[in-house]
């Protein structure tokens, strides 16, 4: 397999042609936010301003459905019309960002929750419908398995010990404080 930068995406060469890589490898759009929200909390200098790296971000996000096919492909107009539409404002720098980042991961579903548990953003509204696990909650981890319970008994009560509220898809983890 070769991996290769092309515009906002890597892609993969396979057997049956190039594709876009969209899980597990990091893309220039949340690179962008990466270093937009580093600029915007940090007194370090990583080049650039957290509005620069939130604009490049929001375009890089747009512009690298391209990669899906010519359906996929947003204008640079239709790109640079929505950023003037949610222009980055510093007091309101960490919401922008993270929003923006939630729907730049929207295709990777677990980074784009992660992140979402790691910030709080964006502000998501919770549902409930019948049989749900967490009613008006929104899921905040992955319950244990059945065979974790039943083959890893001993290190299974420990972990789930350590969760405020038990093996619950709405008990937090340790890290998740937003």
């Amino acid at each position: 397999m070769c991996f290769q930068r092309s515009g906002s995406y890597i892609t993969t060469r396979t057997s049956s042609g190039i594709a876009p890589v969209s899980r597990s490898v990091s893309n220039a759009a949340t690179l962008a936010h990466d270093l937009a929200s580093i600029a915007g909390d940090k007194p370090i200098n990583i080049g650039g301003d957290a509005a620069e790296h939130y604009n490049n971000g929001v375009i890089a996000a747009i512009t690298q459905l391209s990669a899906y096919g010519d359906e996929g492909t947003i204008s640079d107009d239709d790109a640079q019309a929505y950023l003037a539409a949610h222009p980055y404002n510093e007091a309101k720098g960490l919401e922008l960002i993270n929003t923006q980042y939630w729907a730049a991961t929207f295709f990777n579903e677990y980074e784009a929750w992660s992140n979402y548990r790691r910030t709080g953003y964006p502000q998501l509204k919770p549902v409930t419908y019948p049989s749900s696990q967490s009613p008006g909650a929104i899921p905040r981890r992955m319950a244990y398995s059945t065979v974790d319970k039943q083959i890893n008994g001993t290190n299974y009560a420990a972990a789930v010990a350590g969760l405020d509220g038990g093996d619950k898809i709405t008990s937090r983890m340790w890290w998740d404080v937003k």
